[in-house]
Parts: structure tokens; sequence; C-alpha cells
């Protein structure tokens, strides 16, 4: 795993290939970056669990590793999971091969509804082959529905 110590604003990337036995570690760099970024600790906490999901759910159809890219910005803070074959390398979409880690399956779907709810911002790329998340360190302004308070 490499590990760099940001200073604040945009910063060189973090990245780990990692496989179902890492997921640990995952949550560590992601944590680090997201504290050394200046994220809270509750949206830090939203982060990794996010991230999680996500890297877990790559594993729910296979055992390859995955690459995880965790960059960080003056507001923001940016972990990617990618997909790879089965040495470790990006993988190229092969033409025969259906991506996986966009497809939710058995229970998976509620991964996906956890890290949507966790993460500011879930991006699938358009092969499906790739997910960003994105959490700034100012939460977003949350909508009220009609008829409820801010309050609790």
């Amino acid at each position: 795993m490499t590990r760099r110590q940001p200073s604040g604003g945009d910063q060189p990337p973090d990245a780990m290939l990692f496989g179902p036995l890492d997921l640990f570690h995952v949550r560590g760099l992601v944590r680090l970056r997201a504290q050394l970024a200046g994220l809270s600790d509750e949206r830090t906490d939203g982060l990794v669990l996010a991230v999680h999901e996500i890297a877990a759910h790559a594993f729910t159809l296979g055992e390859e590793p995955a690459w995880l890219v965790v960059n960080s910005g003056a507001d923001h803070v940016l972990c990617e999971i990618r997909e790879t074959d089965r040495d470790g390398a990006a993988d190229e979409r092969a033409p025969d091969r259906v991506p996986r880690l966009a497809e939710p399956v058995g229970g998976s779907a509620i991964r996906w509804r956890v890290a949507r709810l966790m993460a500011d911002e879930v991006r699938v790329t358009a092969d499906s082959t790739s997910v960003q998340l994105l959490m700034r360190l100012a939460a977003p302004a949350r909508r009220v529905p009609p008829g409820r308070s801010r309050r609790r």
C-alpha cells in the first residue's frame, strides 16, 4: 500500500491493489486520506462505509483483485474502485466479458443503497468497470420534504 502525507489542497493519489481479505486496509486508507483532507469524523465514517460496501461488492462475483485509488483536493475526497483482470492489471474490457462491478447481484442492492446514502456522489463509468465515490469537505444542503422539520 502506498501512503503519502497530504498537506492540504490537491494531492497525488494513493493506490492499492486489494483482494477480499484486504477490506480492513481499504477502510484504513480511505479513513487516513479523509482525515488528512479535513473531513469531519461523521463524514469520514460515511465515506469509509460507502467505499467498503462497493469494495465488498467487487468480490460477490469473483475473486479477482480490484484497485482502490484515493485522491483528495481542496474541497473533496474522491475514491475510485476499478475492476482488474486476474493478474491485477487494469481491465481492458475483453469483448466477451461482462462487467461485474455495477451488477446488482443477490443482496448487493443494499450495498449500493448504503453507498448512495453515505457518499455525496456515486458514479459508475459507462463501461461499468469503475465506481467513483465523492465526499465534499462541506456537507451539501439536504432538501427537507414538505411537512417535515429539520429538527429531530
